[in-house]
């Protein structure tokens, strides 16, 4: 490259940089002082994090997890498989599949006035029971929840309680 092609070049580099940046290509430039960082908003109830601890039962089926939320936003827990089960028929005996599934999903939002979570939650638990009758089939139960609620942070409460089924909840903020 020549010096009068390099010239050029530089010369049409700096010219672009002078439009991008204007300041701090002006002849009179000054030094600009430092930006001051910005104090930082409060904790809105939407920024909290939240951990959702839940125990639920109905029948012998039981499950337990936990999973975090952003307050506002859904958060969901979705478990599920299949359990082989052996059957036993007139025919002879074989192998079945039954599925179980846990699905949670809950949205969680802060009141920061009394240091109570609201949750609109919807709680699933489905599976196979014990074999029952000579042929040992396995029925199958399924239990839903679907309801808003209010409690302290960290505290549990009991959202169903009857002889068969079960459901606890507790939630928890998560520190940044």
């Amino acid at each position: 490259m020549t010096k009068r092609n390099w010239t050029r070049r530089a010369a049409a580099l700096l010219a672009l940089a002078s439009l991008l940046c204007p300041p701090a290509f002006a002849a009179d430039a000054k030094p600009q002082p430092p930006v001051k960082a910005e104090k930082k908003a409060a904790r809105t109830p939407e920024d909290a994090n939240f951990k959702i601890l839940f125990k639920m039962k109905v029948e012998e089926l039981e499950s337990a997890g936990s999973f975090v939320a952003q307050g506002g936003t859904e958060g969901d827990y979705h478990l599920a498989g299949e359990d082989p089960v052996e059957t036993e028929n007139p025919a002879g005996k074989g192998v079945e599949y039954k599925k179980h599934t846990t699905i949670v999903s809950c949205i969680p939002v802060s009141n920061p006035n009394n240091g109570r979570v609201r949750s609109e939650c919807q709680f699933e638990l489905s599976g196979a029971l014990r074999p029952v009758g000579s042929l040992k089939m396995r029925p199958t139960v399924t239990f839903q929840y679907k309801g808003a609620f209010e409690v302290a942070l960290g505290s549990a409460i009991v959202l169903v309680d009857d002889p068969t089924r079960r459901l606890e909840v507790r939630i928890e903020e998560v520190k940044p």
